[in-house]
């Protein structure tokens, strides 16, 4: 990928290749995001209800299901308790 680097407003005229394997874009982790949203639909909520019940905002719960946010095992834990799975079934 091609970037042009941006610093405090001042571009630099120079062109670096990074090449990162980005885990949200692993195989497992997309499987996981499929299994977060799943558990919500399973468990008839909408992402508004979720988001409610968390003191959170809609937009949070969005980002965590697209994987726009890292999930992390405090909040993989409190989506599983709402949802009424274990953590092991989002894993599978």
């Amino acid at each position: 990928m091609f970037d042009i680097i941006f610093y405090f407003g001042i571009f630099y005229n120079r062109i670096y290749i990074i090449q990162v394997k980005n885990s949200i874009y692993t195989k497992e982790y997309q499987a996981f995001l499929k299994r977060l949203k799943q558990a919500r639909l399973d468990a008839g909520l909408t992402q508004a209800d979720v988001a409610k019940q968390l003191q959170q905002q809609q937009s949070y719960v969005s980002k965590c299901e697209s994987g726009e946010k890292r999930v992390d095992v405090i909040e993989l834990m409190r989506f599983a308790k709402l949802y009424g799975k274990t953590i092991d079934w989002f894993v599978q």
